[in-house]
């Protein structure tokens, strides 16, 4: 079996790219298949760039992530217990994108990652955080919650009254799609119920 480990600064989370061609035992945490080849385990199935909540599994693993918590519980608990290590760590959004609607929302960036043809980090935000709404990218875009409870949300344009969609993201939960061809998505954001962490896939970047 191949480990990479992947560093995001928190020392309570352990994120792991595996590969191997044998069965690898998981622990309770949150896989997400990077690989064409589906993941197989007790006749449940995770497609590419789809994830689940898994526990003391044996499976075969092309490529994958895996996101385990060190002595927490993230289906219980729901407040960050260090918020100020994650934002003296990593980057205000405004330092990652210099848009100036986004200079008051309370929102981090980890470090970016390359992992294959997939880029990926974590965001962090408080709860109740409305996190911008947007509807331009250079890639293809999926979002996986590790921590807390969040929710993506489309719009008819740039105004919160637009709204006509939510889509909830629980524990381990990795949304379909809002992206079409060309890069063409509809105004969107994400927005915090509780503390959040979630993870960026980020591919198919544009030259």
């Amino acid at each position: 079996m191949a480990e990479q480990i992947i560093d995001f600064g928190l020392h309570n989370l352990k994120t792991s790219r595996i590969q191997s061609e044998d069965n690898t035992h998981f622990t309770n945490g949150v896989l997400i298949n990077l690989s064409e080849k589906p993941i197989k385990y007790d006749g449940l199935t995770i497609e590419k760039y789809n994830s689940a909540v898994v526990g003391n599994i044996n499976t075969q693993i092309e490529d994958a992530l895996f996101f385990e918590w060190i002595n927490i519980d993230p289906c219980e608990q729901t407040t960050c217990s260090d918020p100020k290590s994650i934002q003296n760590m990593w980057n205000h959004v405004y330092d990652v994108f210099k848009v100036d609607s986004l200079k008051n929302i309370p929102l981090w960036r980890s470090k970016q990652f390359s992992i294959g043809k997939t880029d990926i980090n974590l965001w962090f935000c408080p709860s109740n955080t409305h996190c911008g709404i947007h509807n331009e990218h250079n890639f293809n875009e999926l979002h996986t919650q590790i921590f807390g409870l969040g929710i993506m949300q489309k719009f008819k344009n740039e105004d919160f009254s637009s709204k006509y969609e939510d889509v909830l993201m629980p524990y381990g939960y990795t949304h379909s799609p809002f992206y079409k061809e060309n890069y063409n998505y509809p105004w969107h954001q994400y927005k915090s119920i509780t503390d959040c962490i979630w993870v960026a896939l980020e591919f198919d970047r544009k030259d």
